[in-house]
Order: structure tokens, then sequence, then C-alpha cells
């Protein structure tokens, strides 16, 4: 079998910069697939973006960043007192109290998913803003979601590699434990890296150690791609262009071409039966 790597670029939609910055990188660099944010003011834009050049995309199911697209007194369990989702570390606590109505966690998600398919984007996977699609409690229900359009494949979170910092690999196994493990026969079996991406200062380093031990199979690439933001939108923003400048470094590109790495979207896969 070859090596396939999807290269998907989280968060189109949190701002306009970072809208930019991905469509940059879609156009001139190694980055194939984006996964959409639907609750913050930038989604109009990222939604023109897409359609203007075709970029496949899936959606980033949120419950931990901005305001629910729901009001937030139709899905009370999910917010603050100022109708904020609660942070990613507060999330993950009352997700394991069990402090969540699945009703409410429902209703949201299914708004997020409506509002794509409503302004016309064709769907091809869907993924998690802070992995909150992995878990318990929250993966059935995305799961099922995703089965009522075409049966949308979803990111996988492997267990972590040798080759991965120890920062990394910590969380990536922390959200493994909580991965709902349950498949379906038509999910495409993929193999996750990223989180060294994101960690490392060395961004050059962590990628090519990543494309070093690439296996025969498919791999998804997480990043986050983005020019900086003016506005805050979280502790990880001048670091989006240290991303932009490896994922346009054309040696990059180049050790994908001698190691026959073959660059593809969830778009390419689906399609493809053989792989899956």
């Amino acid at each position: 079998m070859k090596k396939y790597l999807i290269v998907n670029a989280d968060d189109f939609g949190r701002s306009l910069e970072v809208n930019r910055g991905i469509v940059h990188v879609f156009k001139n660099g190694i980055v194939t697939s984006t996964t959409l944010l639907v609750n913050f003011d930038a989604f109009a834009d990222a939604v023109d973006l897409i359609k203007r050049f075709h970029i496949p995309v899936g959606i980033h199911f949120n419950l931990t960043d901005g305001r629910p697209v729901c009001s937030p007194s139709l899905v009370p369990s999910l917010v603050d007192s100022q109708g904020q989702f609660f942070r990613k570390f507060v999330f993950y606590r009352r997700l394991l109290k069990r402090r969540f109505r699945a009703q409410d966690i429902e209703r949201e998600l299914r708004a997020q998913l409506n509002a794509c398919l409503n302004a016309g984007i064709e769907l091809d996977h869907y993924d998690g803003h802070h992995h909150v699609h992995a878990l318990k409690g929250v993966a059935h229900i995305c799961r099922s979601l995703g089965q009522d359009i075409q049966k949308l494949p979803l990111r996988r979170i492997s267990w972590p590699h040798a080759c991965q910092s120890a920062l990394s690999k910590i969380q990536q196994s922390a959200i493994h434990l909580f991965e709902d493990k349950r498949r379906t026969a038509a999910e495409l079996r993929t193999t996750f890296w990223g989180f060294d991406f994101m960690d490392q200062q060395n961004k050059h380093e962590a990628f090519n150690a990543m494309l070093d031990n690439l296996q025969p199979g498919i791999h998804e690439m997480m990043c986050h791609p983005g020019f900086e933001s003016p506005e805050y939108i979280g502790y990880y923003n001048a670091q989006r262009e240290r991303e932009i400048d490896v994922l346009c470094d054309t040696k990059i590109a180049q050790k994908i071409k001698e190691l026959q790495i073959e660059l593809v979207s969830y778009r390419n896969l689906s399609h493809d039966h053989t792989l899956q």
C-alpha cells in the first residue's frame, strides 16, 4: 500500500486572518483539506472562500470556544453565566462528571451542521475543536449526525508515535484513552499526527520527523495555519504564521515527492473503497 497524507488545516472561520492564511497554504503549499468552525463571525467569509477556491472541507464541531449557534437558553448545560462555552479543560472536567445533557449537545451540534448545509457547503468529513468529537459522551452524537449525510468519515486519534515530544505524547495519549473506540464499517482507517507540530518550537523539525516516520497507509496531519489576528483568538496566534512557513516550504514539498507520499483529501479517499 502507498503512503497517503491528508494535511488538514483546522479552525477555518475562526478569524479573517486565519481564513486568509488557510487559503494561502492551500493555494501555495501542501494543505489539502480544512475543517470549518461555524460559530464565529468569520464563518460567512470562510464559506465564500471555500466556494471560490473549491477547498475540500469538513466540519469542526465546537463545544469549547465562543458562543453556541443555538440560543444559550436552549443549551443551558453547555454554557457559563455569560452564555459562552466552557473553556477546554473545564469542558473536559464537566464531561467526565457527566454535567452535560445529551440533548443539549445534540441540539447544538445539529445546529452547527445545519449551518454548513444551509450555506451550501458539501462536507467530506468531520472532526472536533479540541478533539471533542472523539470523546465518550460526545462521539456517538457526532457519529449519528455524520451518518445522516453520506456516512461522513471522522478524524481518529491514534496512539502517540515514538518520534513525538514528551508533551505531545501526553496530550495525544489522554485524548486516545478517552476516545470512543467504536467504529463503523465505512470509516477510513487513518493514523493521526499533529500534536508535535503544534507544540514544538522548531516546526520544520517536527514536520520532517513526521514525514520520516510515515508507514504505508492513510495518515492525517493536523495543522493550524493563519496570519496573526489582531483580536484575541487564544494563545495560539502568532505561531500560526510559523506553520505557514513550513507548509509552503518548497524543501518540504520536494521531500514529500522523494518519499513518494501522495497528498490527498478526505474527499479523494472517501470515493476510493479499496482504501477503506
